[in-house]
């Protein structure tokens, strides 16, 4: 297992060399629009420091949005950095959309995002088809609620509907706290290595 926040424009300044952990997620992007203005910056720190990189775009259900996510990421799209579409936004083809982003932004890169959701979303939708053509799970769930948890802690390992055991990783809390950031932070959990 790995371990390690994932980080946006919220936590500008964030010296991720002074954090525990294996990996670094940073968000990149929102919707066809908003930019993290210190994501290549986090990005870098996140190298310079010999952690794993995953990047994050959140999606606003416009798979027209995949383009930008590319083109705004390439310089990241070196074959080690994992990318993640973050999708959190209620549609009524929520499934459709994401895989639809998802195919594109493959095509135009050559790379698989994983799918970032929270169970209430898994629940709600029939997510059986972005499981069967083969994508993974990010799932979010926070079974201590907004307990505070120091350190990589997690609860016992879920099982998300749709991925079951096969979810690939899990960030189980928003209200998480390490050595050297004074804030709360989302900790996950990579089931590999």
């Amino acid at each position: 297992m790995l371990a390690g926040p994932d980080i946006s424009k919220y936590q500008e300044g964030i010296d991720v060399s002074a954090l525990p952990g294996d990996l670094v997620i940073v968000g990149t992007s929102d919707g066809l629009t908003a930019v993290n203005p210190v994501a290549d910056q986090q990005c870098a720190d996140t190298r310079k420091a010999g952690k794993e990189l995953g990047l994050y775009h959140y999606f606003r259900n416009d798979p027209a949005e995949a383009d930008r996510w590319a083109d705004l990421s390439g310089q990241w799209q070196d074959g080690q950095t994992v990318f993640a579409l973050d999708a959190e936004e209620k549609h009524p083809d929520l499934p459709a959309l994401v895989l639809a982003f998802c195919r594109r932004f493959e095509a135009l890169t050559g790379i698989r995002p994983i799918i970032y959701t929270y169970w209430n979303l898994l629940q709600l939708y029939d997510w059986s088809e972005v499981r069967a053509a083969g994508y993974v799970l990010w799932g979010a769930w926070y079974p201590l609620g907004d307990q505070r948890i120091d350190g990589y802690n997690p609860p016992a390992r879920q099982s998300p509907p749709f991925w079951g055991e096969d979810m690939a990783m899990w960030q189980y809390t928003s209200t998480g706290y390490l050595p050297g950031w004074v804030g709360r932070l989302d900790l996950n959990i990579f089931y590999g290595d």
